[in-house]
């Protein structure tokens, strides 16, 4: 499989061609987002990921430009696709969850230590707050759910996993928990 700055430079090349459809730009989008998680990557460990090639970089900045500025940008405008599946989840709230299995799949192979690790993402998860946090039940079941049976331990390094699970775990307890939206509401 090819990079993302290489399939990155393919989309642009068929945009600058007249080919820019909803294909185009879903590539641009999955290719930008994967050269900021390899950048992340990289900072965490100049071993691994790669920095952000300048000229996505540039790019990035001008979608930011036109947010700001209150105008639309086809390539930060969602593409509008039918849910898959029976759990119709926000994408965010997906790769949170995902976040929280892959760190307890890393447990359970002895990539990571932890002797209570439901326990562990329950808490970063939210699961301690008062008024709709998570159940403990529901982080187990998460480990069940076919959609995620794709996951599993690889090369990452456990600490990576295991801050992604905390910053996922951060998001997640604000964003999905009862406590977080009511917070949310309250906050506006």
């Amino acid at each position: 499989m090819q990079g993302p700055y290489k399939r990155y430079v393919e989309a642009v090349f068929k945009r600058l061609e007249g080919g820019g459809d909803d294909s185009t730009r879903e590539e641009i989008q999955v290719a930008m987002q994967e050269a900021l998680l390899d950048h992340v990557a990289w900072r965490m460990d100049s071993e691994k990921g790669k920095p952000l090639p300048q000229e996505m970089a540039f790019e990035l900045s001008i979608y930011f430009r036109d947010i700001i500025a209150g105008h639309p940008n086809q390539y930060t405008t969602p593409i509008v696709k039918k849910p898959a599946g029976r759990h119709k989840r926000h994408p965010d709230e997906n790769s949170c969850i995902e976040d929280a299995v892959r760190y307890l799949r890393f447990v359970d192979d002895g990539l990571i230590k932890d002797r209570h690790p439901i326990k562990t993402v329950h808490e970063h998860y939210g699961g301690t707050l008062p008024m709709g946090g998570l159940d403990k039940r529901t982080v187990r079941r998460w480990k069940t759910f076919k959609q995620f049976d794709h996951i599993q331990p690889d090369k990452t390094e456990p600490d990576l996993i295991v801050a992604k699970m905390k910053f996922s775990g951060r998001y997640y307890r604000s964003t999905y928990t009862q406590f977080g939206r009511a917070m949310e509401r309250h906050d506006s």
